[in-house]
């Protein structure tokens, strides 16, 4: 059988969501892995997995680090699902030679208050240094991570336990690798 490049791309689009339902078995913070050329943007998603519904996340915080002598940081932006449970976030910079940070805060406001929902809650887009070193990776780490539950009435939140952490990566392509339309489906 010949295989044709709409059937190979599906067949790695269904092996990615493959994937993606698997890691959902548990709770979870996880980061994106994307690549791009050189002075290019990249969006690195930000994902939260949870087993079940009954597991009601209010708040995240997380350290995200990166190398600022590859890619500088730009912004973050919420994710869809945030709108319609009051979400809102922060995303403070720290930048410190190589050992650059990020501190992340998601967290849900409002009466009654709703539960963060699993999925895309934060993009961080990042922008690859014009003198970044072809084909190499910049790891995204991810550190002091929790997911609190929601606090009802008096009770405080507590930690999710146990979390699933994933980092992340940034790959910054050679330009002879850098794909002509790239694919949101293959960027996480």
């Amino acid at each position: 059988m010949r295989f044709t490049d709409g059937m190979l791309s599906a067949a790695a689009l269904l092996l990615a969501l493959s994937a993606s339902v698997a890691q959902a078995q548990s709770n979870g913070v996880s980061l994106g892995n994307v690549s791009a050329g050189v002075k290019s943007n990249v969006i690195v998603p930000l994902m939260l997995d949870l087993e079940s519904e009954e597991v009601r996340v209010g708040r995240i915080i997380a350290t995200v680090g990166y190398n600022s002598n590859i890619a500088t940081f730009d912004r973050a932006e919420k994710g869809f699902l945030l709108d319609g449970v009051g979400g809102k976030f922060k995303a403070t910079a720290k930048v410190s030679g190589e050992n650059s940070e990020i501190q992340v805060e998601i967290l849900t406001e409002g009466e009654p208050r709703k539960p963060l929902r699993k999925g895309l809650t934060l993009s961080l887009i990042f922008k690859i240094n014009e003198n970044a070193e072809l084909d190499t990776k910049m790891p995204l780490t991810l550190s002091n991570v929790q997911a609190l539950t929601l606090s009802a009435g008096d009770a405080e939140p507590k930690p999710v336990q146990p979390l699933a952490v994933t980092a992340g990566m940034i790959e910054v392509l050679s330009p002879e690798n850098v794909p002509f339309v790239s694919c949101f489906f293959f960027t996480h």
